[in-house]
Parts: C-alpha cells; sequence; structure tokens
C-alpha cells in the first residue's frame, strides 16, 4: 500500500466486503465457515462483507494466514504484482539493514572481549 501524508483517503468498506467476499467465495466457504478458520463471529463477517465496517487486525492476520490473502489488494484494491514487489523491496533492505547491524555488533562484542571497549 501506498501512503502520502498529504492524501488522507477514507478506506472503502463496500469495496473492501466485495473482495473479501470473493477471499470466501473463492475458498468455497459459508460465512459461517469462513468465521470460523478466521477466529471471528459470523457477524464481523456479515458486517463486512456488507461494507457495514472493516475487518480488524485479528481478522487481517488471519486473511493472510489462513487464505494467503494479499492485505494491499483487499484493503486498496492494488495489484497484487505490484504489492509484493514493494514487499519485497522493503525486505530486501531490512534484511541488508539487519546484516549490517549484526556485523557492527559482533565487532563491538569482539572489541569489548578483548577489552578495547
Amino acid at each position: 500500500m501506498k501512503f502520502n501524508s498529504d492524501t488522507k483517503k477514507e478506506p472503502d468498506a463496500e469495496a473492501i466486503g466485495q473482495r473479501l467476499r470473493e477471499v470466501r467465495t473463492s475458498a468455497g466457504l459459508t460465512q459461517v465457515e469462513f468465521a470460523e478458520k478466521l477466529g471471528v463471529e459470523r457477524q464481523s463477517v456479515l458486517r463486512c462483507e456488507a461494507g457495514k465496517r472493516l475487518p480488524d487486525a485479528v481478522m487481517l492476520l488471519s486473511l493472510r494466514q489462513e487464505f494467503g490473502t494479499n492485505l494491499g489488494w483487499l484493503l486498496d484494491g492494488e495489484d497484487a504484482e505490484e504489492c509484493n514487489q514493494i514487499d519485497t523491496s522493503a525486505i530486501a533492505t531490512d534484511l541488508e539493514m539487519l546484516k549490517d547491524a549484526r556485523s557492527y555488533l559482533e565487532r563491538v562484542i569482539a572489541n569489548l572481549e578483548k577489552g578495547k571497549g
């Protein structure tokens, strides 16, 4: 998802509800079965699909874990490939930063062990 501090876009609950229904129906599940898999009440699924409320964090995490749902697509309708490219790029950058930090900390620990602290 792309966030711009200058642009505040309200989530489109109806569109999110339609995409949520698409996830459920593509899995061949009823609302009750879907709710059970997500660990939420059926009413939560019903309200979200009807566009009366937005999915909460529990539902979003469960959608990603249970169904592999791309949350950028679910919440914004973004192209899944575009979201994955953004995620992959961010993950690669974070990984490089963590490797650099680890290397630095290993040098600091080695120097402390040698008494050069």
